[in-house]
């Protein structure tokens, strides 16, 4: 049986290998019914999860090198970016190392693998929460930061790189009293009249939703 965990890593997992491996989009999978399976909260952990990895390959690529002495096959790479980032976020160590195991030992072509997954995770448990904040903001690829930067400058495209990383907040537009609602949710009244939330998680279980 999955741990309340597992089911939304493993998720996460398969719209990173399809992501990076075959080159679908997110939106694509979302739609087709990719976490439709899933309760509503390990629906919201899953999408975020594959989300902040997308948004972090560079910081989780240069943590895990540290540890490597080649980069493992992508299915295995995508299990140690998301263990990464869970514990540089802070996620209690012994649960992500012990799902993310377990997801790598059920891989057929890379269940042997195993042993690395769990020797990488253990040293990122160490690693990973000390060493995040420090790596450098990611950064977008050459092809569209070059132009960009001709025409922007450079100070312009790390604001924009900076925003990008953070992720975008979520305004919500209140029926009635904007100030009750954001006391509610936790947000802040824009001059617009809406709700802007920096860290929503899941939107289902807000006061008020139903």
């Amino acid at each position: 049986m999955e741990t309340a965990g597992q089911a939304a890593r493993r998720s996460a997992l398969y719209l990173l290998d399809k992501v990076l491996g075959e080159g679908r989009l997110m939106s694509d999978l979302l739609a087709g019914g990719a976490l439709d399976r899933l309760s509503a909260p390990d629906r919201a952990r899953a999408q975020r999860l594959a989300l902040s990895v997308l948004r972090n390959l560079d910081r989780a690529d240069a943590l895990i090198a540290r540890h490597v002495q080649k980069a493992p096959p992508m299915p295995v790479r995508n299990i140690l970016r998301l263990g990464a980032l869970e514990l540089a976020e802070g996620t209690a160590a012994h649960g992500v190392v012990n799902d993310l195991v377990t997801l790598a030992s059920k891989s057929r072509r890379h269940g042997r693998l195993k042993g690395l997954v769990n020797a990488v995770l253990r040293k990122l448990a160490v690693d990973a929460p000390k060493g995040w904040g420090g790596l450098q903001t990611p950064r977008l690829p050459n092809w569209l930061r070059r132009p960009l930067t001709q025409a922007w400058g450079k100070s312009a495209i790390a604001a924009m790189e900076a925003a990008h990383h953070a992720g975008a907040p979520l305004d919500l537009t209140p029926a009635s009293d904007a100030q009750a609602v954001a006391r509610d949710v936790g947000g802040v009244v824009l001059p617009t009249g809406s709700v802007r939330l920096q860290e929503a998680g899941q939107v289902s279980a807000m006061p008020g939703y139903d």
